[in-house]
């Protein structure tokens, strides 16, 4: 191991004393600073600058002693080219990131940690490298520190996405609703797993017990959600009403539209959260894009960033890119037309801007297949809607609340989780709520719950083992768009195909 001098500034964890030194680090990558855990102060005694000459021992013991337990990956901008790889330790200090195409004999690339943060108050820390200029549809292996694991790029020929939300249980084992929906994913095999917000309902919130669900929940993930081959699958998480808190409202979830303060889930994850993230807007308003195949849109739905500021990127986003994709898909945790309540539905921040306003310009674009959305934790497939908003109105007026028509031009939304959360009923106004121009109403299909049992609006394929919990599976194809939501027995609840004009059969 090369060893090189660099300057830094010891840091015991109680922060009683910080000196700077020069020292010698065995490959240690120090951004200005050396943390030592408890063990490492027992055995060399508080750190001052008189003892800085012993810092390279310690230092070197730190990395080596240390204790790798996952990874897993996001998409980095374009999964098939690039991936933030994130390690869990339980060393502050991290080494770089050796990797290669699986099974090869060529030598190993190295890159550097990006990022490095603690999961207070645990001594657990996340470190994250990028691993740049890959091939697509290529499983790589990677090293560090002794730990191995292998992540497989997106396929930039019909990519296959699968999206899922609202997980909100405690339970990440076996037998978990997450370790059942994982092994569906692991046989769709997709390109990109997005997580569409509402994962441990830690609202913001710190402490012990959140940080140590949220590890439980990303250790569930890492260990289920993978390609057949074993390989780990690049994601994107979106934020919901219970990653961010609304002080302001004196209300633990952002329900009602957050103070921009959200809670670990910034902390854990980087595409979209951290500033130097690529194709980033704002605190999950971020984009991801397939080649030329596949873009998607992510919407902060009011959570932490309010709508109408994400207006102007997301109508110069579309202008810039959609004609350059063959695909478009939006994903937001509450969609434009919402069933979760009559409040949500016609909320002036939330619902109604994003009809009114972000609907009315994604609609201008062919390509834009689906909008996927969570938060109302039932099965729902709406008709496809075309929203005709009338400007005469204000945004606060309810006059554009019922201006859909049922058309095929329009947008198809699909979604409504929930993963693992609890079950929700479908009211009786949702489901005759009509429209003021053609009559129509909202619902194609629907699987919810009331009075303690499953109850089925239009026509669901396998309603009774299933449990309403599902996951959904997309597919882009050249000539038609698939779309399935499957229940945790691995059964499909429902199975949409909508061809594409104009492409060849």
């Amino acid at each position: 191991m090369s060893q090189r001098i660099i300057d830094a500034t010891v840091v015991t964890p109680d922060a009683s004393t910080q000196a700077p030194v020069s020292t010698v680090l065995g490959g240690a990558r120090v951004d200005g600073r050396v943390y030592l855990g408890p063990a490492d102060t027992e055995r060399a005694g508080l750190v001052t600058p008189a003892m800085a000459q012993t810092l390279a021992d310690v230092a070197a013991a730190y990395l080596q002693g240390g204790t790798i337990e996952f990874a897993f990956p996001e998409a980095w901008g374009d999964p098939s080219e690039s991936v933030a790889m994130t390690w869990v330790s339980d060393r502050a200090i991290a080494q770089d990131l050796s990797f290669r195409v699986n099974g090869s004999s060529d030598p190993f690339a190295t890159v550097p940690v990006i990022r490095s943060r603690r999961l207070d108050p645990l001594r657990i820390y996340f470190h994250t490298a990028v691993l740049d200029g890959l091939s697509p549809d290529t499983i790589y292996e990677f090293e560090v520190a002794g730990f191995s694991d292998t992540v497989k790029t997106a396929r930039v020929s019909e990519p296959k996405v699968s999206v899922i939300s609202d997980y909100q249980q405690f339970n990440f084992g076996a037998g978990s609703q997450l370790q059942q929906i994982g092994a569906n994913v692991t046989a769709t095999e997709p390109d990109i797993l997005v997580l569409n917000g509402d994962f441990i309902n830690d609202d913001g919130l710190f402490g012990q017990v959140i940080a140590q669900l949220y590890l439980g929940f990303l250790r569930g993930v890492a260990q289920n959600y993978r390609t057949r081959d074993g390989a780990l699958v690049p994601l994107v998480a979106l934020v919901g009403n219970h990653e961010g808190r609304n002080d302001a409202y004196g209300a633990a979830g952002a329900f009602y539209g957050g103070d921009g303060t959200i809670g670990y889930t910034k902390d854990v994850f980087s595409f979209g959260y951290m500033p130097e993230s690529p194709r980033r807007f704002a605190d999950s308003a971020m984009s991801a894009r397939i080649g030329n195949e596949l873009l998607i849109v992510c919407l902060n739905t009011d959570h932490t960033v309010p709508m109408a500021g994400q207006l102007g990127w997301f109508t110069e986003l579309l202008a810039a890119e959609a004609d350059e994709v063959a695909h478009v898909l939006i994903v937001g945790h509450v969609g434009p037309f919402t069933t979760y309540s009559n409040n949500v539905f016609r909320r002036s921040s939330q619902c109604r801007v994003l009809r009114n306003f972000f609907v009315t310009v994604a609609q201008q674009y062919p390509n834009l297949r689906l909008w996927m959305e969570g938060h109302s934790h039932r099965l729902e497939i709406k008709k496809r809607l075309r929203m005709n908003y009338d400007p005469s109105f204000t945004i606060t007026a309810p006059g554009n609340d019922q201006r859909w028509t049922d058309d095929p031009t329009g947008i198809r939304y699909l979604g409504s989780g929930p993963w693992g959360a609890s079950r929700r009923d479908l009211t009786d106004q949702f489901q005759t709520l009509q429209s003021e121009i053609d009559g129509s109403t909202l619902m194609e299909a629907s699987l919810y719950f009331r009075d303690n049992s499953h109850q089925v609006l239009g026509s669901i394929m396998s309603p009774s083992d299933n449990d309403i919990w599902h996951g959904w599976e997309l597919e882009f194809l050249s000539g038609e768009v698939r779309a399935t939501a499957r229940g945790r027995s691995g059964a499909a609840l429902y199975e949409i195909t909508d061809p594409i004009p104009g492409a060849s059969p």
